[in-house]
C-alpha cells in the first residue's frame, strides 16, 4: 500500500517590525485545534493569539494580540483532537460525507504525526541493538552513552561539579608554579649574594695588607733615624762644622724619604676606604635582595596554605563522589529493570500495531466496496432526478392532481386560510397552483427520502402592490418573510444563504402589465452568476399573472442566493404584482419552496 503523501500542517514565519496577522493553508475545526510559538515560546490563546476561519477548507489566518518584533519566528503547527465525530450504527446511515469526515481527520492527526516524529531526538540509522530508553532521572547528574555505545546512561558525577573541581586544580597548579618560580629566583640571589659575601672578604684582605705594609716602611724609618743618630754623635769629636753639616744633611734626607713613605700609606688608606665603602654598598645591595626573597617566600607560603586548603576541599568532592557512584549504580541497577519491562511492552505494542494493520487493510476493502455502492448511489440518483423532473411536469399541467394531493395532505380552505396569491383572475380558490406549496409538508415525488426544508415569501401589508418592476437588467425580487426552516437557512436582505448541497425549488412570482417576463436562480458569491434557469412568459400585452417554476440547483459551499426576473417593459408601483385590498389578509407577491435531498 503506498504511502500518502499528507500534509505537513506546518508553517513558519520570519516576522517584520510590529507584524501581527499570519496565514494557515490548512482546514481546523476549533481555534485550539492550532498551537502558536514565537521563537522557542508557545502562545497562549485568546490572551496571546486569537484564529480566524475555523472550519474552512482553505484554512484563516491568527492574528497575535501584540505585534511582533523584528526576526521573531513565529511558527504555527496544528494540532488536531483525537477523539470521532460521526457513531456509525448497525441499520444506519452510511454516509459519503461522514466517511470522507473521519478519514479526513484521520490523514490530519497522521500528517501531525509525521511532522512531530520528524522533529524527534532519533538515531542516524535504525539499529535494533541500540536501546532508545533515558535513563531515570538523577539531580546533578548528565547522560552519557555506555561503553559498548549501546544505550544511553547516567553519569556517576554532577558535569558542573567537575569543571569546579578542574578549574580549582587549575587554580592550585598555577600557585605551586608561581611558588617554584620565585624560589628558584631566591635561590639565584642567595647565590648573587655569596659572591658579593665573597668578594669583600678579598677586599678586606688587601686592605690588611696594605696596612701591614705601611706599618714596616715607617718601623724601617724609624730605623733610619736611630742609625742617623748614632752616626751624628760618633762625629761629635770632629769638627763642630762638620758634624753640623753632617747632622743637616741626613736630617733632609731623612725627612724626605718619610715623606714619601707617608704619601704612599695615604695612598693605602684612601684605596682602603674606597674598597670598605664599595662592600658597603654590596652589602645593602644584598639586604635588599634577601628582603625580596623574603616577602616571595612569604607570597610562596601564603599560596601552599590556598593550594591546601583547595586540596581539602577537592577531597570533599571526591568522597561525595564516591557516594553519587554508588547512587549512580543503584539508578543504573533500575533502569535496566525498566529497560526489561520497557522492552516487554514495546513487543506487545508491536503486536497491536500488526493487528491494527491487518483491521486497516480489511476497513480499506470497506472502503472501496462502500465507494462502489456511493457509485451505483449516484446512478440513481440520477434517474430519480430525471423521475422527479417528469413528475414535476406532471404536476405543472394538471391542477386536478395537485387538487388531489393537497386533499391527501388534509389541506383545506379553512386551514390555509385561502390562497397566498391570487389566480389570473384575481379569486383565492382553493384550486389554484400555490396548492403545491402544500407538498412542502410530506416526502418528494415518487418517495424520494427528503430531509430538510424551507419556505420564503414576500409579504406587504393590505392595500400595498409589490413594487416597481424596471426593463433593462436583472431586476432582484424582494423576499421578507421566514415562513419555516429546517435546512439551517438565514434571509438577509432579499438573499438566502444556504449550505452546501442539492436543492430542488418550487416557486411562483407575481407580475403585472410588462409584456413578458423570465427570472432565474442566482447564486451571490463571486459577483453573481446563474445557477438554475427559470420559466419565461410572454403575455402580450397587459394583465396580472403568477409564474410557478420548478427546478434544482446544486452548490459546494455556503451561498448567498436570490430570484431575479428580467421584464420587458417598466411598471412602476405594481409590476411586481396588483394588490386586491381584501379586508383581513395581507398581500403575498412571491412563494419560495427549497427542499435539500440526501
Amino acid at each position: 500500500m503506498a504511502q500518502l503523501p499528507g500534509d505537513p500542517r506546518y508553517l513558519q514565519y520570519t516576522a517584520t517590525a510590529s507584524q501581527t496577522v499570519f496565514s494557515y493553508d490548512f482546514i481546523v475545526y476549533a481555534d485550539d485545534e492550532l498551537i502558536v510559538q514565537s521563537d522557542e515560546t508557545t502562545l497562549t490563546l485568546t490572551t496571546e493569539y486569537t484564529v480566524q476561519d475555523a472550519g474552512e477548507s482553505a484554512g484563516g489566518t491568527i492574528t497575535l494580540v501584540t505585534g511582533a518584533t523584528v526576526g521573531d519566528v513565529i511558527t504555527i503547527t496544528g494540532n488536531s483532537m483525537v477523539e470521532r465525530d460521526t457513531t456509525f450504527v448497525a441499520g444506519g446511515d452510511y454516509l459519503a460525507s461522514a466517511i470522507n469526515g473521519e478519514y479526513d481527520k484521520l490523514d490530519n492527526i497522521s500528517s501531525e504525526l509525521v511532522t512531530a516524529n520528524a522533529e524527534a531526538f532519533k538515531l542516524a540509522k535504525a539499529d535494533s541493538a541500540i536501546s532508545k530508553v533515558v535513563p531515570t532521572p538523577s539531580a546533578g547528574l548528565g547522560i552519557k552513552w555506555n561503553a559498548g555505545a549501546t544505550a544511553l546512561i547516567a553519569t556517576t558525577y554532577d558535569p558542573d561539579d567537575a569543571q569546579t573541581d578542574s578549574a580549582a586544580s587549575a587554580a592550585a597548579a598555577l600557585v605551586s608554579e608561581n611558588a617554584a618560580a620565585l624560589s628558584e629566583t631566591a635561590a639565584g640571589t642567595s647565590e648573587t649574594n655569596a659572591g658579593l659575601s665573597e668578594t669583600a672578604a678579598g677586599l678586606s684582605e688587601t686592605a690588611a695588607g696594605l696596612s701591614e705594609t705601611a706599618a714596616g716602611t715607617s718601623e724601617t724609618n724609624a730605623g733610619n733615624s736611630e742609625t742617623n743618630a748614632g752616626s751624628s754623635a760618633s762625629a761629635a769629636s770632629g769638627s763642630a762644622d762638620q758634624a753640623s753639616a753632617a747632622q743637616t744633611v741626613c736630617t733632609a734626607k731623612e725627612v724626605l724619604t718619610n715623606q714619601d713613605a707617608l704619601d704612599t700609606a695615604a695612598d693605602v688608606v684612601t684605596t682602603t676606604q674606597d674598597a670598605i665603602d664599595t662592600a658597603a654598598d654590596v652589602v645593602t645591595t644584598t639586604q635588599d635582595a634577601i628582603d625580596t626573597a623574603a616577602d616571595a617566600v612569604t607570597t610562596a607560603q601564603d599560596a601552599i596554605d590556598t593550594a591546601a586548603d583547595v586540596g581539602f576541599t577537592n577531597a570533599d568532592v571526591v568522597s561525595t563522589n564516591a557516594d553519587v557512584v554508588t547512587t549512580t549504580q543503584d539508578a543504573l541497577d533500575t533502569a535496566a529493570d525498566v529497560v526489561t519491562t520497557t522492552q516487554d511492552a514495546i513487543d506487545t505494542a508491536a503486536d497491536a500495531v500488526t493487528t491494527a494493520q491487518d483491521a486497516i487493510d480489511t476497513a480499506a476493502d470497506v472502503v472501496t466496496t462502500t465507494q462502489d455502492a456511493i457509485d451505483t448511489a449516484a446512478d440513481v440518483v440520477t434517474t430519480t432526478q430525471d423521475a422527479i423532473d417528469t413528475a414535476a411536469d406532471v404536476v405543472l399541467t394538471n391542477a386536478d392532481v395537485v387538487t388531489a394531493a393537497a386533499s391527501a395532505a388534509s389541506i383545506n380552505a379553512a386551514a390555509f386560510e385561502k390562497d397566498l396569491i391570487p389566480d389570473n383572475d384575481s379569486s383565492r380558490d382553493l384550486g389554484s397552483t400555490a396548492k403545491r406549496w402544500a407538498e412542502c409538508w410530506t416526502d418528494d415525488i415518487n418517495g424520494r427520502l427528503v430531509r430538510e426544508k424551507a419556505l420564503y415569501t414576500y409579504v406587504v401589508s393590505q392595500g400595498t402592490s409589490g413594487g416597481t418592476a424596471t426593463t433593462g437588467s436583472y431586476q432582484e425580487r424582494p423576499i421578507n418573510t421566514e415562513v419555516f426552516d429546517t435546512i439551517g437557512c438565514t434571509l438577509s436582505s432579499n438573499q438566502i444563504t444556504v449550505p452546501a448541497g442539492t436543492y430542488l425549488v418550487d416557486a411562483s412570482v407575481a407580475n403585472f402589465n410588462v409584456n413578458a417576463v423570465e427570472w432565474d436562480i442566482f447564486d451571490n458569491e463571486g459577483g453573481g452568476t446563474i445557477v438554475a434557469n427559470g420559466m419565461g412568459v410572454y403575455s402580450g400585452g397587459s394583465g396580472n399573472w403568477i409564474t410557478s417554476i420548478t427546478t434544482a440547483f446544486t452548490v459546494a459551499a455556503s451561498s448567498a442566493m436570490s430570484i431575479r426576473c428580467n421584464v420587458e417593459k417598466t411598471q412602476a408601483t405594481n409590476g411586481m404584482g396588483v394588490s386586491t385590498n381584501e379586508a383581513n389578509h395581507t398581500e403575498v407577491f412571491l412563494g419560495l419552496k427549497l427542499t435539500r435531498v440526501i
